[in-house]
């Protein structure tokens, strides 16, 4: 028996070296089938299927300043190219806040205020966006999307280091 399971072990560790990582979540699935024929109608109608987030560091009370920082950053995200592709969408906190301000209501309020408006009004949008304070800071949450099998991902982080 230990025999068998040795040599079982010997030919798995062979064929690591072999293994190849597969990026596209689509390529688990035939082209025809269901979920992948939904993929294509995500990527060709909203801007792609490819999804994740960039956790930032932010302190407990927002200030103009800071969410200007942010609305910034953003558009180096929006700016990043490769081969052609660019990410299709990047939204956080600082987006929502800039939309509240247009407001008559809400332009007259400082930003504390109208962050607070907005976690009481859109109480699941704002969690989604930014979290408790945890002593002197939260963390503010980018969303970004792009297509599901590109390889900007790598190079997007490559860029924000």
């Amino acid at each position: 028996v230990l025999l068998v399971i040795g040599l079982m072990f010997l030919v798995a560790a062979l064929g690591v070296p072999h293994l190849e990582s597969e990026r596209s979540f689509l390529n688990n699935f035939e082209s025809r089938s269901q979920i992948a024929r939904s993929y294509r109608v995500v990527e060709d109608s909203f801007g792609g299927a490819g999804v994740w987030d960039v956790m930032l560091e932010a302190p407990t009370n927002l200030t103009e300043e800071y969410l200007a920082e942010v609305r910034a950053f953003e558009e180096q995200l929006r700016r990043i190219e490769v081969d052609g592709v660019r990410l299709t969408k990047v939204l956080s906190i600082a987006d929502a806040e800039w939309v509240v301000r247009k407001s008559r209501f809400a332009a007259l309020l400082p930003v504390g205020p109208r962050i607070s408006f907005m976690a009481v009004v859109l109480p699941g949008f704002f969690d989604a966006l930014i979290s408790e304070p945890e002593g002197d800071h939260r963390y503010l949450r980018l969303m970004l999307r792009s297509g599901e099998d590109l390889g900007i991902v790598a190079l997007t982080l490559s860029y924000l280091t």
